[in-house]
């Protein structure tokens, strides 16, 4: 047995210890503090629904990545799948915890998620791209792009109507059209 297959082994099992250590520990902490009610169930039951679907686009990302001649091994999958998975489940349970605990609920903004799912499909589209050797898949980037364009407008047109005073359009002087001025 070599020093790599120790280490592996040392973290497969050792990370599964401390998990289920974690798990016990926290749900005995919970349970101290009745914690364990149906708000808890309802949280981290959505948690796991979200994390099934972060792990269902991650499927098709690897299926796509093996029809594109990407070579991986089964270890490698199942590591990124279950890390995927697991990860996401408590993540995705943490910020909806924080965020129902809140007394006002976090809200994305358009604006953000347009930019996000411009950095997350370039990050992708660039990984594919250097995986398979080709440069031109980059293009496909260019889709988001357009599509983030549309929401940035729907963004800034609903800032013009909802706070005139702090949308970008007052600064152009543009806000108060004859369309504003008739209500």
């Amino acid at each position: 047995m070599t020093l790599d297959e120790i280490g592996g082994m040392i973290g497969l099992y050792g990370g599964l210890i401390c998990g289920l250590i974690g798990w016990w520990f926290g749900r005995k902490l919970a349970k101290k503090n009745r914690g364990l009610d149906e708000f808890y169930q309802h949280i981290w039951k959505t948690a796991r629904s979200y994390s099934w679907y972060l792990t269902i686009f991650v499927l098709y990302l690897l299926f796509s990545l093996n029809i594109f001649g990407v070579e991986m091994s089964v270890p490698m999958v199942l590591a990124m799948l279950m890390f995927i998975h697991i990860g996401s489940w408590g993540v995705i349970g943490a910020i909806i915890t924080i965020n129902l605990s809140r007394p006002e609920p976090f809200q994305m903004s358009p604006m953000m998620i347009g930019i996000t799912i411009i950095v997350v499909s370039t990050s992708i589209l660039t990984i594919i791209a250097i995986l398979i050797k080709n440069i031109w898949i980059l293009f496909i980037a260019v889709l988001p792009v357009f599509c983030n364009r549309k929401v940035q407008r729907n963004a800034i047109k609903n800032a013009e109507v909802c706070h005139p005073f702090n949308s970008f359009s007052t600064m152009r002087g543009t806000v108060y059209s004859s369309r504003h001025e008739k209500r």
